[in-house]
């Protein structure tokens, strides 16, 4: 605890310094940003995350006390980063200038492909540092006589005992104390449910049009262990990616859609222009690798109609540059700023823009077939209902929500746990002549949930799920292998009631808004309705006073 908290205040000594030189710690940060050449980004991001956390809580002038371990730890990783960058910045040296070098040397260690950081052991001292456990040791002689009782302490309960078979938690004693289950890995990407049982593998029927490979593939590994070649007789076979939904169904994987010569990523956003015309061109040209089409990885050298997929380019001996370019084994000679790892996908946002998109005016809400559905993400749009003529209630100055709207939506399920189902969501007109929101769940029809408020009946959906799952999560203990709930105080899944619906989605918001007889949400029928605030489409003023001539 001591080494760590010295290396906080390490930190926040060097923040005085470089505020005595810069003026302003985040003035070195840019001059790192600008002039940074060998250390990685990560540290970067650390160094810049605790000059945030100590102007937060004032460490300068109230210092640091480290009360909890696991705080402590937390800032002084942070501090590792920041002394390792400030020191570069200004031209100083870490081991002469930093007091605990070898405690901040231990803590720069690199985040994992999931963001996670695992710090090595620290060897575990009796008093007066004599008897210095090391991990092996600890493993064989203590931890098994220690787990039952982390495990009591884990779960709050003397009398515990845990089930391998169904991976849950119950007293030994037999009284009806509370159940904990540990979360089991989920069944996929070549994990069998059991080493014997070939016949329920998991596999990805989506296929890449571009490569033809099936299902989403780890490319996110940075490391050159990855890329090594285990058999010399077999190509070397790059990583694809992930795979990103393009239009009328199609997918591509990310590698091969920003490898590929016609397209190219936008500065911000991460949208990938172009992959349609990449696509039609590659239908008519073959790989020279395995002969298939698809093959829209071309060689940038002049005059060379060599045209690959992207893995087989990496097997068959191609190099790529920092460009987005490709040269074919026989003219790799000419690339400059080669890549070592070209399938290294960056764990950002990606989005294939949609080509040639039809622009929507006033005279295609009349052509909109009645069995046409719309999908945005889990949810399916079956009918966006009619806009009631004559009465108030079913629009707000934000949202319109006509009577007869049916949709369907993918969520949690409010009956089993860690599962999801299917719910149909509903807007009618109660016997009363109000709205009436809806949402029956496939595996549960008659817990059917029913509010006049659409933000109500969303909440009491939330509730119901994360009562259900409450059981799998650690709420709290910092050694359970139990999920950690999310820290946020509005338990909504990052979504509203309107979202939920649809309703409260732009391309369902532009569908209501070209729907027929939409002038009637902006013509007040008494003085204290409300009127709707258009956002892609205005009534004309002609249909809003032909509307007012018929009332």
């Amino acid at each position: 605890r001591d080494e760590y908290r010295k290396v906080v205040l390490e930190g926040v000594r060097l923040l005085q310094m470089a505020k005595e030189q810069f003026g302003d710690p985040r003035y070195l940060m840019d001059r790192f940003w600008q002039e940074n050449v060998d250390l990685p980004a990560w540290m970067g991001q650390r160094a810049t995350r605790f000059i945030h956390i100590a102007k937060k809580l004032k460490l300068e002038t109230l210092g640091f006390s480290a009360r909890r371990i696991e705080f402590c730890v937390l800032i002084s990783k942070l501090a590792a980063s920041w002394l390792k960058v400030s020191c570069r910045t200004m031209g100083l040296k870490v081991k002469k200038t930093v007091k605990g070098f070898e405690r901040v040397t231990k803590l720069l260690t690199p985040p994992h492909e999931s963001g996670t950081v695992e710090l090595t052991f620290d060897d575990i001292r009796c008093e007066r540092n004599r008897n210095i456990i090391n991990k092996d040791e600890w493993i064989e002689k203590y931890e098994a006589s220690l787990r039952p009782l982390i495990e009591r302490q884990v779960f709050g309960n003397e009398d515990v005992v845990i089930s391998s078979e169904n991976g849950g938690i119950q007293p030994s004693n037999g009284k009806s104390n509370k159940n904990y289950k540990i979360a089991e890995p989920l069944c996929g990407w070549d994990n069998l449910i059991a080493p014997d049982d070939y016949q329920n593998k998991w596999e990805d029927a989506r296929e890449c049009c571009l490569c033809h490979l099936c299902g989403d593939d780890d490319a996110g590994v940075a490391d050159s262990a990855s890329m090594a070649v285990v058999d010399p007789n077999k190509p070397n076979v790059a990583h694809v990616g992930r795979l990103l939904p393009m239009g009328d169904g199609l997918w591509v994987h990310a590698s091969c859609a920003l490898w590929s010569s016609e397209t190219w990523e936008a500065e911000s956003g991460g949208l990938v222009n172009a992959m349609e015309k990449a696509r039609s061109r590659g239908s008519q040209l073959r790989c020279f690798g395995c002969g298939r089409p698809g093959a829209t990885v071309g060689c940038s050298k002049g005059n060379c109609s060599w045209n690959y997929h992207f893995p087989c380019a990496y097997a068959c001996g191609a190099v790529f540059n920092a460009a987005k370019q490709m040269y074919c084994a026989q003219h790799k000679a000419d690339a400059e700023n080669i890549i070592q790892n070209p399938s290294m996908e960056l764990m950002k946002t990606l989005i294939i823009a949609p080509e040639k998109a039809k622009p929507f005016q006033d005279k295609d809400a009349n052509e909109i077939e009645a069995n046409l559905f719309h999908r945005v993400g889990a949810l399916v749009v079956h009918s966006i209902g009619s806009i009631e003529q004559d009465s108030d209630g079913f629009h707000s100055e934000d949202y319109i929500m006509p009577p007869g709207y049916t949709a369907t939506r993918i969520f949690w399920s409010t009956v089993q746990p860690r599962t999801r189902t299917v719910y149909v969501l509903r807007i009618e007109k109660s016997s009363s002549g109000r709205v009436l929101f809806s949402i029956t769940p496939a595996d549960n029809p008659n817990g059917k949930f029913k509010s006049s408020s659409v933000k109500q009946v969303y909440n009491q959906l939330v509730e119901k799920v994360n009562e259900v799952n409450e059981q799998y999560f650690s709420h709290g203990d910092l050694y359970s292998k139990l999920p950690t709930e999310r820290l946020c105080r509005r338990k909504t899944f990052g979504l509203n009631g309107p979202q939920f619906f649809g309703f409260g989605l732009n391309y369902v918001r532009k569908l209501l808004e070209h729907s027929p007889g939409v002038e009637a949400v902006v013509a007040p029928i008494t003085e204290m309705s409300p009127q709707y605030k258009f956002c892609f489409l205005q009534p004309s003023e002609e249909s809003i006073v032909e509307l007012q001539r018929r009332r």
